[in-house]
């Protein structure tokens, strides 16, 4: 072949004019970061005030506990005199009887109040892990 002849080709597209899709994807773009932002505030608020209410119960729960302990020496002080006055022939089985359950429902009433703050302190544990 004494002169071969070739066709080279290159094809470029170029959009000079792109309806403005690009600046509307600009747009929510920001859109979506201020939702993202917004969220991420909101986030923070319901942690802090999650927090908040978790050592609020908290000292609440402590402030009943000691007001419980009290409760429950009283009424072991209560159960005690009745029960010499049962023994000493003064006192009657049902007297003992209201004596011993009011002790009885008083520990109760402790030893729910510090199973419940042991909740909570668990709660404020798990909260201050989670901020970690």
């Amino acid at each position: 072949c004494w002169v071969c002849l070739g066709v080279v080709g290159v094809q470029l597209t170029l959009d000079l004019w792109t309806g403005g899709s690009t600046s509307a994807k600009y747009r929510q773009a920001v859109i979506d970061k201020n939702v993202a932002q917004l969220s991420y505030q909101k986030a923070q608020k319901n942690f802090k005030l999650q927090l908040e209410s978790a050592i609020s119960e908290y000292r609440s729960l402590v402030e009943i506990y000691q007001a419980n302990l009290k409760a429950e020496d009283l009424a072991d002080k209560s159960y005690n005199i009745s029960l010499n006055r049962y023994s000493a022939g003064k006192g009657s089985q049902m007297e003992l009887s209201q004596t011993e359950s009011a002790l009885t429902q008083s520990r109760l009433g402790t030893v729910t109040t510090l199973y419940n703050i042991n909740v909570v302190r668990a709660n404020i544990d798990k909260l201050t892990k989670e901020k970690q």
